[in-house]
């Protein structure tokens, strides 16, 4: 190993403008998955392209290095890695920390760790601890600015790990072909532990950790050895090329945030089509020409940038900030990240990579940085932020009370603190969240919101019939479980409970009982012992009182959208269900009749509540908390 590049010649790679185009696919990829566009449901394959192309790329640098100087500086390429990668990585997470000081992301989990565990390389370890899915977390009702950071650390954990193990490799191998071999073994073991760790540690670990999905990584860099091999011959690559784009694309539409191959441990595989994307982008022919035209290139070369500000942008910028189309809204988020990003790429981050500065030197403001960005986090982002949101609109009424108060009335819920929510819940939970927070971000000194809800969650401790792995009752065990006792250790005032189909069946508690439906007696008596030990459960935390909001039954128009015909009556039973454990907890439970307040509302085929018949929509959600539900929630 070499610990100093005074003798080392300078190593580059011939440039391929091909391949910055195939970074422009990649970024497209996820910026429209982000941008929520249905067409491209599994537009996350983008960063399986980026990891292959980091594989492919790093390590031919590393082979060229070793074959013309003999040796591999580490010290020389951690240089190189830190002042590329660290300059706009570290500028946004200090963005992020300001807007976050500024209380710009209320409702956000815990900004603060998130920074911190993003500063520190380790953002996809972080979480994986919390036990969310991708999907889930980036649905969330109020995302985290950094929730894309996990691709980022575990390019970076490979950075730190892979120069060593190919310094390994060649050392070991006296010609190309064996330290070939060395990494062709490598990367099948890699292939092979992704679904085995899908397996053993469930579909969460293989979409989060590193060594899962190493595999992705380790393909690109078989590539690059295979491509150097003697007298290997680049024809036909192109068509390789052309059929690779087809797999990823057709991926990228078919394929589900929420599951699907990513989750099984076989994006791996996926990777041989990035592969064959790569082949043809360094072969003469249309798939090279294409992809090296300008605007491709342009738009890849700026793809770190355009990857590192998207998220944080497109968590600020919202249809709340701009009442527009979705198109709309989301080419004005496209048109602020591009600005963004080209103005790091051209002021930040070129001129910082192509400054002379040793490789102490580098280290030691990286370093530097790192730890000034740590502790400015840890003092100046909120911890209770971490949980609760600032802010809810007030009002003088009470619970029970649910007419307007007259014009010129005090609105104040009586105390100096703000009030303190959490809300639990399925998917129309989730929705009306969003209006919560919306709502409560209107004024910084009124409350503070904590979100548990999940989609398909609901209260009773049982499996439903789609579930066929029990991958949504082990999400919704963690939802009720750690993630609501950790929402309680910060003594919330109010619970807001709201579920709809989740709990209305068919459930099975027990297996010899099988499937069970609302209209058996056994359903109910299962379901109301479920509702009576989370009431008991929040009243022994120290919940002052619970609104428990009944949802409106499914719209005519909700059997469009799913495909079958909804059984309003399951809504009912359930909904009387949770007037009669009302009754039962007169003192600390109120039920909030929003079925017949939006039903007044909702009349004949009016979609602008419900667009899909059975969730709020982000404006009809806000519009809720504004004339209804906001005022119930605040007064004493």
């Amino acid at each position: 190993m070499s610990t100093s590049s005074a003798t080392t010649s300078a190593v580059r790679l011939q440039y391929e403008p091909a391949i910055d185009g195939l970074r422009c696919v990649a970024v497209c990829l996820v910026l429209l998955f982000h941008g929520g566009w249905s067409l491209f449901s599994g537009g996350y394959v983008g960063v399986s392209l980026f990891f292959t192309l980091s594989g492919f790329l790093i390590t031919s640098l590393l082979v060229v290095e070793y074959e013309t100087n003999n040796k591999i500086s580490l010290r020389a390429f951690y240089s190189r890695r830190v002042r590329r990668l660290l300059p706009a990585s570290l500028f946004c997470l200090i963005l992020v920390s300001i807007w976050a000081w500024q209380n710009q992301f209320s409702g956000t989990v815990d900004v603060r760790g998130d920074v911190i565990a993003s500063a520190l390389q380790v953002a996809n370890w972080r979480d994986l601890a919390q036990g969310q899915s991708y999907g889930e977390l980036i649905g969330a009702a109020q995302p985290g600015p950094l929730d894309h950071f996990w691709s980022l650390s575990i390019e970076e954990q490979f950075y730190w790990l892979w120069p060593v193990v190919m310094l390994w490799v060649a050392r070991r191998g006296k010609t190309h072909q064996s330290r070939s071999r060395s990494v062709y073994s490598l990367t099948g073991l890699a292939m092979i532990a992704a679904p085995v760790i899908a397996w053993v540690w469930g579909d969460n670990a293989a979409y989060w950790s590193t060594p899962a999905r190493f595999g992705e990584i380790l393909v690109g860099a078989s590539l690059a050895m295979w491509v150097r091999q003697p007298r290997r011959q680049r024809t036909h690559w192109s068509s390789w090329g052309w059929f690779g784009l087809l797999v990823v694309l057709i991926s990228a539409a078919t394929w589900s945030s929420n599951s699907g191959p990513a989750y099984h441990g076989l994006l791996p595989l996926f990777a041989v089509a990035s592969a064959g994307t790569i082949l043809g982008a360094m072969s003469l022919g249309s798939f090279r020409n294409i992809l090296s035209a300008r605007p491709f290139v342009e738009i890849g070369r700026r793809s770190y940038g355009i990857y590192l500000f998207h998220w944080p942008v497109f968590v600020l910028v919202t249809d709340r900030t701009f009442d527009i189309s979705r198109y709309a809204l989301f080419a004005i988020r496209c048109v602020i990240t591009f600005a963004i990003a080209g103005l790091s790429f051209m002021f930040f981050e070129q001129p910082i990579r192509r400054r002379v500065m040793s490789h102490q030197r580098t280290f030691a403001y990286a370093t530097a940085v790192t730890i000034a960005l740590t502790v400015g986090a840890l003092v100046f982002i909120p911890r209770d932020q971490a949980l609760f949101a600032s802010a809810v609109e007030t009002g003088s009424v009470s619970l029970a009370d649910r007419e307007k108060p007259e014009s010129g009335s005090p609105a104040t819920n009586g105390t100096e603190s703000p009030l303190r929510i959490v809300i639990l819940g399925d998917s129309t939970a989730v929705a009306l969240s969003s209006g919560l927070v919306s709502w409560a971000t209107d004024d910084l000194t009124r409350a503070r919101v904590a979100v548990v809800a999940r989609n398909a969650c609901g209260f009773a401790r049982a499996t439903s019939i789609e579930d066929n792995t029990g991958g949504f009752r082990r999400d919704c065990d963690e939802a009720l479980g750690p993630n609501l006792d950790t929402a309680l250790e910060l003594h919330p005032e109010v619970a807001v409970l709201m579920v709809g189909l989740a709990d209305s069946g068919p459930l099975t508690w027990e297996k010899q009982e099988g499937p069970l439906k609302p209209s058996d007696p056994t359903f109910i008596a299962h379901l109301e012992e479920d509702y009576d030990s989370l009431l008991e459960q929040l009243r022994d935390a120290g919940v002052n009182r619970v609104a428990w909001v009944l949802v409106p039954a499914p719209t005519s128009w909700w059997l469009g959208n799913l495909g079958h015909a909804p059984d309003s009556l399951r809504t009912d039973i359930t909904n009387e269900l949770i007037l009669h454990t009302a009754k039962e907890f007169p003192d600390f439970v109120e039920v909030i009749r929003l079925d017949e307040w939006l039903g007044a509302r909702e009349e004949g085929e009016n979609r602008e509540w419900r667009p899909d018949g059975l969730h709020l929509s982000q404006e009809s959600a806000k519009r809720v908390m504004d004339e209804f539900l906001g005022r119930i929630l605040v007064q004493n």
